[in-house]
């Protein structure tokens, strides 16, 4: 039994694959086994990746039919035999001490997960990071797992960002027991936007020790194409789902006064996402008919609930904007404000 399990999901990466699966040959520990995902991509990884699996004999290799990310995640957790698992995206990469480092820290402590920071890359230089905090924090006992998993959900009114704890599923490693034991499984991007929130909170609601390392031990790289930058309407869709989802899960868990204003700054967040999506995806469209697609999207009932008898004046400023815009429907003040930005 390796002591992890690193599952790829591959789908149309071949520019990019040699460098994510060569950070994880790389690694410093060797007690690894690697599940490379092939969900019917159609490029040439198919073949690198049987080629890979001739090569070293701790690489396993799925064929698929293409159902998507989640799901190509579900496939490899069936065939995982570690005590932990990580996700890897088949465009980005770790450093090369991360899951060492980071199954240390699990096993010296029994932890269930150890979550850590990232840095987005361009390929050729860091252009930013993402860090929870500057100290390690550790959360045992349901109390604090339950104040972890909120962060993730949605942030304070007062806090300067809407993200304080990245839900992303490669940012932490887990207890691949916790899968087994639960019958947890990732839902599909194609349905739900932000399937990784879901599974955080799935997964976290069954566990009572976690840790947080501060350490940049995953670059994302900023793919243009990928799923997560797709510019079309229909992903506003995906993100209303989302957030009906969550709140779905979230009730069976707590009051709804525990969790209503962390989801309530979420449903704020994906407001400006849907925003952003819209003005992309209607670029070559009249100004008369870009300001009717975001007054349709300021009086959609999902997002109106993200504001409802929220205290907006303690936001941020910026966020603030955003907020009283939509609460007034004003459409043109939103198009200017997203155009500046």
């Amino acid at each position: 039994m390796p002591l992890l399990s690193v599952i790829v999901p591959i789908y149309n990466v071949e520019k990019y694959l040699d460098r994510c699966l060569q950070s994880v040959i790389g690694q410093t520990l060797s007690d690894l086994e690697i599940i490379l995902v092939d969900d019917e991509s159609p490029d040439n990884c198919p073949s690198m990746c049987d080629d890979y699996a001739k090569r070293y004999s701790n690489i396993k290799v799925i064929h698929k039919k293409n159902g998507g990310l989640g799901y190509a995640r579900n496939s490899g957790l069936e065939l995982a035999t570690g005590k932990y698992v990580a996700f890897l995206d088949s465009d980005d990469w770790v450093e090369k001490e991360a899951y060492e480092q980071l199954c240390k820290e699990a096993e010296e402590k029994d932890l269930q997960a150890v979550y850590f920071a990232f840095q987005r890359h361009n390929g050729t230089q860091v252009i930013g990071h993402h860090t929870l905090e500057k100290t390690e924090r550790f959360c045992f006992g349901r109390e604090q797992v339950d104040d972890f998993l909120l962060d993730m959900v949605g942030t304070e009114p007062s806090f300067s960002s809407d993200v304080k704890i990245h839900p992303s599923s490669w940012g932490a490693i887990y207890r691949l027991d916790v899968f087994q034991k639960n019958y947890l499984q990732f839902v599909s991007e194609k349905v739900i936007a932000s399937e990784d929130a879901i599974f955080q909170v799935d997964f976290l609601s069954k566990v009572e020790r976690i840790g947080y390392l501060p350490r940049r031990y995953y670059n994302y790289f900023v793919n243009e194409n990928s799923i997560s930058h797709t510019k079309k309407e229909d992903k506003i869709v995906r993100l209303k789902r989302f957030i009906q989802e969550m709140e779905m899960r979230l009730s069976k868990l707590y009051s709804e006064e525990r969790y209503r204003i962390r989801l309530q700054r979420r449903t704020q967040h994906y407001f400006r996402i849907g925003l952003h999506i819209l003005m992309g995806a209607n670029e070559d469209k009249s100004l008369k008919e870009k300001l009717s697609k975001i007054k349709m999207l300021c009086q959609d009932e999902t997002f109106r609930r993200g504001i409802e008898h929220y205290p907006i004046a303690k936001l941020p400023l910026k966020h603030r904007l955003f907020c009283r815009a939509l609460q007034y429907k004003s459409a043109f003040f939103l198009y200017l404000i997203t155009k500046m930005k």
